[in-house]
């Protein structure tokens, strides 16, 4: 190896190792040599789930194959930029955001997902909007691997021939079969492994089983066992990348470019990415922006810290790629480390978390995984082929003549190939920390209590079908991620000046170890008084007593019975010890599952069947009594009900969503006689704006109806009319104000408990005029912090709290 690279390419290794080790060698060491049960135990099918994945990733390669044929030859043939910044943008935003955009535009509010759920296709249609989303993102993977591998010199004379349209499609097929097939085989491995998209979509991918398998409790052993067998296409598809890292490109002339291709062009960029992100950026127009960023003021910084640290190590991992290939020994090491980044980053997501939490979440080095340390090096980890990439093309410009000089010292080398390090730095620092700040997955399985991320509420968002209230803080990381594009497609147009680029770095190399040390609350739950625990119960799991991500909670103190439904569709009953005595399924839940539950005086379940668009009514021994409503927009019908509240004199207030945000009003024959409310963020004189009235609870005594208006971040007070009284809170997370507000119960005391799913706490507030009386929770995993409670009733002198993030039920006294 040349001299003066020897201890710069020792740290670049050492970082590497860094990296790596706990990514991709600790998950398969532990995956062999683990404990763990059989994955077939908790519900995985190998055989089942290898057949969709394929099937999947066959076909979306495929189309993504037909439709980035035409724009790869454009990209080759004409080097656009604006052509190569289009075909950018798709591959450093989140691919989820497109799956996302499509699904809200066809939702149940609008004429397609209507006709869809009266026709009971909604299952069908999530899978078509699935497909459309997954073209959205694969389509330049194509369109990339035609334009790396370029376009013969020769086109231009097979046009003098003037062949018929059928021949010239031959010979271009003949010419870019290579570039095709290396885009379909890259193409197929990166959608067996993407868990988002497949998660919103229910369908049972490769990456969405993991995630669910490990939800369910399953020992990382366990979990990393089943996902093994991912290694096999990400292997060859990882080689496959080195590979064409490696390659310089076609011809340097570069034919004329017809009509054709720049229309064809045009049309995929406007119907695949202009349009999808316009639909999100009106939404985003349509946000509370002031909310926002009360709300998640938090995770908006701790994004960008992620985003500066994650930049500042793949900005050292590209310099160090653009150095050492220009050495015979360097070049080998930087194309096994480009297979191996490929390897990380087509595998799926829970793997790479587990592995994560495996490698750190020990005694000794608990607090790496305790800190966001750990979430800082699994997510730069997981998108680090971006940075070998930027380093591979950059690293092209280090002159010849530096391998035959031979620098001996360090200091020589950066004064030799200062300005190229520089630039390769910048650009890759860039593009890795706007991947890194908007990787979903990894971020939301390992990030530590008390360290909100971005990312982390657009996933919940994404879930919950309210990603408006998050968009405009996503348009900062999109925002990156286009500003990453641009340079990677005008990679020579970063400052050449000595110096320049190490006054623009050095702040970020020097500002590392606080970015990576010095910010987190995890565990300390912000001084916050724990919720009353002297009961908790129930763990991940899908067997009875265990919960997939609980997501309702109903107290029957009188009867000393807990009611808890989760993401299985089940509802089960426990004792106030805890004890597991019965359960039962929805009768249906192929459209999603129910979301809340009522007690009635004389014991009977109500489930808010939100996904089924109606209400059912259950004995507690789980005999389905009644049903009433049915999809639509008129009295009596539903979009995705969340809530029941029943008055003394028998009349009930049934709470929806969906673009029907509004509270119904039903006599004691479930007749409907009225409504509260509309969709909105303002209110109309006394009628409240809502946005999705998760919970509502009732108050005989004042004869007021108390609405969670989740989404507006505030608790609205009307009269049985539905004309507006007061509203409570507020967005924020001081005293008084909310984030998020999922569950309300009366607690008895003219106050009102409330459960803050966005500030992971319990807040009790005055009915009158919302003044905090008391705080509880905190975020965390021990007992008496909560993360991401959906649920609280009280009762017989006890508090009933759903946390449903750490997959169980916190009971204690009433504070």
């Amino acid at each position: 190896m040349i001299p003066g690279l020897r201890w710069p390419a020792a740290i670049w290794g050492g970082l590497v190792i860094l990296l790596l080790v706990p990514i991709l060698l600790v998950p398969v060491v532990v995956a062999i040599a683990g404990s763990g049960t059989s994955p077939a135990v908790l519900g995985f099918v190998p055989s089942r789930v290898i057949a969709v994945s394929a099937a999947w990733s066959a076909g979306i390669a495929t189309i993504a194959v037909l439709v980035g044929w035409g724009p790869g030859r454009l990209l080759a043939r004409s080097g656009a930029r604006w052509a190569m910044l289009a075909s950018l943008v798709p591959l450093v935003v989140p691919p989820s955001l497109f799956f996302d955009a499509w699904w809200l535009e066809t939702g149940p509010d609008g004429p397609i997902g209507r006709a869809a759920a009266v026709a009971g296709a909604v299952p069908r249609l999530r899978a078509m909007v699935l497909a459309l989303g997954l073209v959205c993102v694969a389509w330049p993977i194509v369109a990339w691997c035609v334009a790396i591998r370029g376009i013969e010199g020769d086109d231009e004379l097979l046009e003098f021939d003037r062949p018929r349209r059928l021949d010239r499609l031959r010979a271009c097929l003949r010419r870019d079969r290579g570039g095709l097939l290396l885009g379909w085989a890259i193409t197929f491995a990166w959608i067996a492994s993407l868990t988002v998209p497949f998660d919103l979509a229910q369908v049972a991918s490769w990456g969405f089983e993991l995630r669910t398998l490990d939800a369910r409790g399953a020992t990382p052993a366990t979990v990393l066992r089943a996902g093994l067998p991912a290694l096999v296409p990400a292997i060859f598809a990882g080689t496959l990348i080195a590979s064409m890292s490696g390659q310089r490109g076609g011809s340097a002339a570069r034919p004329r470019v017809g009509v054709r291709g720049g229309v064809w062009m045009m049309i995929v960029v406007s119907l695949l990415v202009v349009l999808p992100l316009g639909f999100l950026l009106r939404r985003a127009a349509s946000a509370d922006v002031a909310a926002t960023f009360e709300v998640h003021g938090a995770a908006i910084g701790n994004t960008f810290l992620v985003f500066l640290a994650a930049g500042a190590i793949g900005g050292v991992l590209a310099a160090g790629i653009a150095m050492i290939g220009r050495d015979r020994l360097g070049r080998t090491a930087a194309r096994l480390a480009t297979v191996a980044f490929s390897v990380v980053l087509l595998l799926p997501a829970t793997l790479v978390a587990v592995g994560v939490e495996a490698t750190w979440n020990h005694a000794i080095v608990g607090w790496v995984y305790d800190e966001p340390l750990g979430l800082m090096l699994g997510v730069t980890g997981r998108v680090g082929l971006v940075a070998c990439l930027v380093g591979a093309v950059i690293g092209r410009r280090v002159p010849a003549t530096f391998e035959s000089d031979a620098p001996r010292r360090a200091i020589d080398v950066f004064r030799g190939i200062g300005p190229t390090l520089g630039r390769a730095f910048l650009v890759g620092g860039l593009a890795t920390g706007a991947m890194a700040a908007g990787e979903i997955p990894v971020t939301a399985r390992i990030q530590p209590p008390g360290f909100p991320t971005v990312t982390s509420a657009l996933l919940n968002a994404m879930h919950y079908q309210y990603v408006d209230s998050v968009l405009p803080a996503v348009f900062g990381l999109v925002a990156l991620a286009l500003i990453a594009a641009v340079l990677i497609a005008t990679l020579g147009s970063v400052p050449r000046r000595r110096g320049v680029t190490f006054r623009a770095v050095s702040p970020l190399l020097v500002s590392l170890p606080v970015l990576l040390f010095g910010c987190s609350e995890a565990g300390v739950g912000g001084g916050v008084v724990p919720v009353p625990s002297t009961v908790v119960f129930g763990r991940a799991g899908n067997i009875d007593g265990r919960f997939d991500y609980p997501r309702a909670i109903g107290l029957d103190a009188e009867r000393g019975r807990v009611y808890v439904l989760d993401k299985t569709a089940r509802v089960q009953r426990f004792d106030l010890e805890g004890r597991f005595e019965r359960s039962w399924a929805m009768p249906q839940s192929e459209n999603g599952k129910p979301t809340g539950v009522t007690i009635t005086a004389d014991g009977r379940v109500v489930v808010a069947d939100t996904h089924e668009h109606r209400i059912a009514i259950f004995s507690p021994e789980g005999e389905l009594l009644e049903t009433f409503g049915e999809y639509g927009e008129g009295p009596g019908q539903f979009i995705y009900p969340t809530d029941v509240a029943i008055a003394a004199d028998g009349s009930w207030f049934v709470s929806e969503y969906g673009g029907n945000d509004r509270v119904q009003i039903f006599d004691a024959d479930r007749r409907p006689v009225g409504e509260i409310g509309f969709m909105g963020h303002d209110d109309d004189g006394d009628r409240p704006g809502l946005l999705r009235p998760q919970s509502i609870a009732w108050d005989d005594e004042a004869g007021e109806l108390y609405i969670a208006d989740a989404v507006n971040h505030r608790i609205v007070v009307t009269d049985r009319a539905g004309s507006m009284r007061r509203v409570l809170g507020g967005a924020g997370d001081g005293p008084g104000r909310l984030a998020y507000p999922y569950g309300i119960t009366l607690d008895g005391d003219r106050s009102l408990m409330v459960a803050e799913y966005g500030n992971n706490r319990v807040q009790r507030l005055s009915r009158i005029d919302g003044e905090c009386l008391g705080v509880w929770g905190g975020a965390g995993i021990e007992a008496g912090r909560l993360r991401y409670p959906w649920g609280v009733d009280a009762g017989g002198g006890l508090l009933a709290v759903l946390d449903s993030g750490n997959d169980r039920v916190q009971v204690g006294e009433l504070p």
